[in-house]
């Protein structure tokens, strides 16, 4: 099968997050599984690379798009997007194409004109649902940035819905952002196929890790928190408060933060009197992220909204038991058994299970083997073969109505 991607973001290798990881390691497993994979991405987040490229059997075409302007970026990338994809078309006889992020929805109008292929839209969750969530985090900075942000998220919820009447399937990592399309948008569940993300830090990293605990962290018990931005939705303010409770209950806990720190989070951490037990890291690569896992005790994601949390599968590959919300550790967090479920906003309770843990051995050993064997289940491997399953299914109905319709 020949599949060719679309995504607004650099090239997929290169990414550390988001959506461009999940079609950069779905790719590298379908190529294995003999499909030919074709990629076309924003070349403006990686301008020093090769604009046409070959890396791990998978073929990349960057996108020269003209402005790098709100509103100006995307259309300019879909534009240009589609000129690529109508040479890719004739090229490589294209058999299915697959749209990932809502970056990548203002391609699908302008190219379904072109082409008769089945598209596919991969997304983590309804742009509708999301930006609830993700608008609280700049609700703070200037009105400007907020109004920015918010004419932003309009315009893509826009395109998203729009793009919705254009396609033959929608993929979601979760039985969750089904109902999210179902609500927002009408969008029928018959018509949507769930292929859960996968991990492999552990197997790339975890063997050769060999000091569990790293040197400035010995005799420490350590709280993990990943993030990269979405500090508000990612529920980090109530973890703040939490882990007062817990440092005051056990005080030798240290609460650690990945990514840039936003301001009013230090300042909590200030009136808390605990900057000497958290810390905030900082940007890291994926090995410093995997010797984090390693180093640490819990895992923490109090989230008001994730479509899947790679990151919760990745720390139980790591042995820790997770303290998260019903959203953020669905599917692969079952309350009481690979950790604790609580309310996002229930600071109380994020300190009541954290100090369970930490405070009853046999229920953490119990929890944190629970956490290793559920995310074996969870392999790139696994997430493409049933991709490809998917896109199988979808092009033989796609023939077949084509068929018909030549047949009338």
């Amino acid at each position: 099968m020949n599949i060719c991607s679309v995504i607004y973001a650099g090239r997929p290798d290169k990414v550390r997050s988001g959506t461009g990881i999940t079609l950069w390691k779905q790719s590298r497993e379908l190529v294995k599984l003999g499909c030919n994979v074709y990629i076309v991405y924003d070349r403006r987040f990686s301008p020093d690379l090769p604009s046409e490229t070959i890396i791990d059997g998978i073929y990349m075409r960057g996108v020269n798009a003209r402005f790098n302007l709100p509103f100006i970026g995307p259309l300019t990338f879909a534009i240009q997007a589609v000129k690529v994809l109508r040479e890719m078309e004739q090229r490589f006889s294209i058999d299915i194409y697959a749209f990932y992020g809502p970056g990548s929805t203002l391609v699908i109008p302008l190219f379904r004109k072109y082409t008769n292929k089945p598209f596919v839209y991969h997304t983590y969750a309804a742009l509708a649902f999301e930006a609830k969530t993700y608008l609280l985090d700049i609700i703070n900075k200037s009105f400007s940035t907020f109004l920015r942000n918010s004419l932003m998220y309009a315009f893509y919820i826009l395109w998203e819905y729009n793009a919705l009447k254009y396609i033959n399937r929608l993929i979601v990592p979760t039985s969750k952002t089904v109902e999210e399309f179902e609500k927002y948008y009408h969008y029928s569940s018959s018509l949507v196929s769930i292929v859960p993300l996968g991990q492999d830090l552990f197997d790339r990293y975890g063997l050769n890790i060999e000091n569990k605990k790293i040197n400035k962290f010995k005799g420490k018990k350590v709280l993990l928190f990943v993030g990269t931005s979405g500090w508000y939705r990612k529920g980090a303010w109530y973890l703040l408060l939490a882990f007062r409770i817990v440092h005051s209950r056990i005080p030798n806990t240290i609460l650690v933060l990945t990514g840039p720190p936003v301001k009013p989070l230090t300042i909590l951490a200030r009136k808390l009197k605990l900057t000497n037990s958290i810390i905030f890291t900082g940007e890291i690569d994926e090995k410093t992220l995997a010797e984090l896992y390693a180093v640490s005790d819990i895992f923490l994601l109090p989230s008001f909204h994730e479509g899947f949390s790679q990151t919760v599968v990745e720390a139980m590959a790591f042995g820790n038991p997770v303290v998260t919300t019903p959203i953020a550790g669905y599917p692969t967090v079952t309350e009481g058994i690979e950790g604790f479920i609580v309310k996002p906003n229930d600071y109380k309770s994020i300190a009541i299970s954290i100090i369970r843990l930490l405070e009853n051995k046999e229920l953490y050993d119990k929890m944190s083997n629970n956490a290793m064997e559920k995310a074996k289940k969870y392999t790139w491997r696994a997430s493409a073969e049933k991709l490809l399953a998917i896109y199988e299914a979808v092009l033989k109905s796609h023939n077949a109505s084509i068929n018909i319709t030549n047949n009338r």
